[in-house]
């Protein structure tokens, strides 16, 4: 019995030795998502912010991309957050970029857009407020702590489930749809008036036929969404989130069709 507990003793000194020897080999591991809230929490309590960001769009599997996107914005008092975004040309040769801008109010926690040029292009998916305040109130997400990062951060990673994805790329895209027949009508102020009516008629009809073509291909699309979110441990505000949504879906001749949309965005200027 006493030799028993002699070895059972030595046992549980070796063990705090060699934790001890290798800097603590037992380290407490913050929950993910309580870093994620306090995050979340830390940008809720600050009335300025400044962001920077760039995405581009795929749609093959060759590698290259075919749209590219770079945005700034701010955030204003609390609840107003004003984008420009920056259409790059894809021709070397093309000097074309197009501006646009657009500004956001929270109201009754929705994000309304209000137009700054004229136009209403689809710039909300480039608010990085609202993306964390989405991942906050999708239901199926998992967590991770991701290891490597500098001394001082934090790097989480959080995916959306394959139908949480879906439902979440499928709302995106549908109020994106609703925004542009918004705009229909300011599309035929150039028509001559006799015409305009016609116009508008066409543009309408062709809006539906579209409408209905995304909504056929989204009932059988899967998806994958993976955010990486960097925070400052010392003040728990977030520092960069970067993103990866693919779509895949079948075209309605039956041939497999991937789209990939990436984004990355770095905060600073908090006040």
């Amino acid at each position: 019995m006493c030799r028993s507990l002699y070895r059972f003793l030595m046992a549980i000194i070796c063990t705090a030795v060699l934790s001890l020897g290798s800097g603590c080999a037992y380290r407490y591991q913050e929950d993910p998502k309580e870093i994620f809230q306090r995050a979340l929490t830390g940008l809720a309590g600050k009335e300025e912010m400044m962001f920077r960001g760039k995405a581009a769009i795929r749609t093959d599997d060759h590698g290259l991309f075919d749209t590219e996107y770079q945005y700034s914005g701010t955030l204003k008092n609390h609840n107003e957050v004003v984008i420009e975004s920056y259409l790059s040309p894809k021709s070397p040769s093309s000097t074309d970029t197009k501006t646009r801008s657009l500004t956001l109010k929270r109201v009754n926690k929705e994000w309304k857009a209000e137009s700054l040029d004229g136009t209403k292009p689809p710039l909300a998916r480039w608010n990085p407020v609202a993306q964390l305040e989405a991942i906050e109130q999708t239901k199926n997400k998992t967590f991770r702590t991701e290891y490597g990062v500098p001394r001082g951060k934090q790097m989480i990673r959080i995916e959306l489930e394959g139908e949480e994805a879906v439902m979440y790329l499928s709302n995106q895209l549908e109020e994106e749809m609703q925004e542009l027949q918004s705009e229909l009508p300011a599309l035929t102020s150039t028509v001559p008036n006799d015409k305009r009516s016609k116009c508008l008629k066409e543009l309408n009809t062709l809006y539906e036929q579209q409408k209905s073509q995304l909504e056929d291909y989204l009932t059988r699309a899967q998806a994958t969404l993976v955010y990486h979110l960097l925070i400052d441990k010392r003040t728990n505000l977030p520092l960069r989130l970067s993103s990866e949504s693919e779509i895949r879906y079948e075209e309605a001749e039956g041939a497999p069709k991937k789209e990939l949309l990436v984004t990355d965005v770095y905060f600073d200027h908090y006040k």
